[in-house]
């Protein structure tokens, strides 16, 4: 081998750049992203009940977890990014909180009646259920409920950060003039 060349299996930082940039910039997968949303804000919500009844206390934090995981699985599933992705995240991850709520209460309901889960789930009147959540619903459930739509929001959102913009747009020739401070 030259000492001049460059071996093949160094990768060019240019073409990788490019690589990560192609792969932000195509288009996502919608319908893949709200399977990837549902799927995940179930998955929580069943998670947190389990928690919640096994630990016997209440966890208002796992509404942020709830949040995170629902966001994460939109952005990386639906590869997508753009605000209808973060909103999406974000619906799934109020759903997700209010299911893992209502799993708590369907998990102590089976629990002091001495019924199944599943009897509770498919019996119970779900007007009651609600009614039960309704009453239990205060003021640290909207804190936390916002917290885990702003962190599914966000964690969706996936925007381009100002090098890979810097870098769109100087190879499609467009020059972006520095804003003047109106400060005087």
């Amino acid at each position: 081998m030259e000492p001049d060349s460059v071996p093949d299996s160094v990768p060019d930082p240019i073409q990788k750049h490019d690589t990560d940039l192609a792969a932000h910039l195509a288009p996502g997968n919608m319908q893949f992203a709200q399977v990837a949303g549902l799927v995940s804000c179930l998955a929580m919500a069943v998670l947190w009940g389990l928690i919640t009844y096994a630990g016997n206390l209440v966890i208002g934090y796992f509404a942020i977890a709830v949040g995170l995981a629902v966001g994460a699985s939109v952005r990386f599933v639906g590869k997508g990014s753009g605000t209808a992705y973060a909103v999406t995240a974000g619906a799934y991850a109020l759903l997700g909180c209010m299911l893992g709520n209502l799993m708590c209460i369907a998990f102590a309901i089976a629990h002091q009646s001495g019924y199944s889960l599943a009897k509770i789930l498919f019996v119970v009147d779900y007007g009651q259920l609600f009614g039960i959540y309704l009453n239990d619903f205060d003021v640290h459930d909207i804190i936390f409920y916002a917290i885990a739509f702003s962190s599914a929001f966000k964690i969706a959102l996936n925007p381009m950060s100002k090098d890979e913009l810097d870098y769109v747009l100087e190879a499609k020739g467009i020059t972006v003039q520095p804003r003047k401070s109106r400060r005087r």
